[in-house]
């Protein structure tokens, strides 16, 4: 007979969900999404079960957005279970990833035709021959397209 305490129900367990990597997923996490063709904000993560039946889900769920800036207020998104992560190509963008991303961002938001402080957008790549070869970013104001801008990537310049 041992001493040793009785482990805890397993309800009160909180298990963190992991991207494929291991890595912890938070609210607000840069990710890849969609099979890699989509860059978002992670906007929910609902692991616990009171969290994820909320949402009428019989288990663990993130849920990602593709708008622009990330907006901690919006408390939706795609729904995705762990399980799938893998096969939906979720997972965080490594640092060099993420400055790209960045300086494309930057060069979108300089080329609008319009002030774009009230500008959301969503984010896309192009893609040809399995290469990324742009960055689509589409801006909507007040929930309708209004511009479309696509950046180069440049495979062949060192560090790409």
């Amino acid at each position: 007979m041992s001493d040793a305490p009785d482990p805890p129900p397993l309800t009160s367990i909180v298990k963190c969900m992991r991207y494929p990597d291991g890595s912890m997923i938070r609210v607000g996490d840069l990710v890849w999404w969609n099979e890699g063709q989509c860059i978002g904000y992670v906007q929910v993560v609902a692991e616990s079960k009171e969290e994820y039946e909320s949402w009428g889900l019989g288990r663990p769920h993130i849920f990602v957005s593709n708008r622009h800036p990330f907006d901690p207020s919006l408390g939706s998104g795609v729904a995705h279970d762990e399980a799938c992560l893998a096969d939906e190509g979720i997972g965080l963008l490594t640092p060099e990833e993420r400055n790209k991303f960045e300086q494309a961002a930057t060069k979108a938001r300089m080329s609008l035709k319009a002030d774009s402080d009230d500008l959301t957008c969503s984010v896309t790549c192009e893609v040809q021959d399995c290469q990324q070869t742009g960055w689509i970013f589409t801006f909507n104001k007040d929930g309708q397209e209004f511009e479309v801008v696509t950046i180069p990537v440049h495979q062949n310049e060192e560090g790409t």
